[in-house]
């Protein structure tokens, strides 16, 4: 006879169900990076992206003009080791993964949907912003080009690079989280 187990059922003891709490008492608030620390990245993959509904797809469905298009380039990055966390007490373990990501197109300053001026983006902008990350991955004398990283973005994988952390308040639905800023090690 062959015995057959259901992968969805959880058997636990009732003494000590941890699963047996009302999920209204859970603390589901999840801990990011401590601000005001630089740490230690590997970066696991760069490409470049386009920010959600904001894609040439997009244009020709109708759903925004072509000007409303924005690329990206997105970088993944792990730390290295242990960092603190914004909770006392806690740390967030070597492997916690880091995004930056770096707008590629330019823009026109404009008033935002929340009614906000937003300053112009040019491609001068743009260079620096990526010439900033390429110091920190290859050194402050580096002979790589912005260019380089746009054509092949990969070429940051396996990259070490330290960011100083800062911390991004909650804006409506979205809670805090980290920003990183590449630090150019001299």
């Amino acid at each position: 006879m062959t015995e057959h187990h259901n992968p969805t059922s959880v058997s636990v003891s009732t003494s000590s169900d941890s699963f047996a709490i009302a999920a209204g008492k859970v603390d589901t608030s999840y801990y990011i990076l401590k601000g005001e620390q630089t740490i230690t990245t590997k970066v696991e993959s760069c490409e470049r992206s386009f920010a959600k509904g904001k894609s040439h797809e997009d244009v020709e469905k109708g759903l925004i003009q072509p000007e409303d298009v924005r690329e990206m380039i997105v970088v993944k990055a792990r730390t290295e080791k242990d960092y603190n966390s914004n909770a006392r007490g806690k740390t967030i373990g070597k492997g916690y993964a880091c995004y930056v990501r770096i707008g590629i197109t330019p823009y026109e300053a404009h008033v935002n949907d929340q009614g906000q001026d937003v300053k112009a983006r040019t491609n001068e902008d743009i260079g620096k912003d990526i010439a900033r990350l390429m110091q920190a991955a290859f050194g402050p004398k580096t002979d790589r080009t912005v260019r380089e990283l746009l054509d092949s973005p990969s070429i940051l994988v396996g990259q070490l690079i330290d960011f100083k952390v800062s911390i991004t308040p909650a804006r409506g639905q979205f809670p805090e989280s980290n920003a990183f800023r590449p630090v150019v090690n001299v």
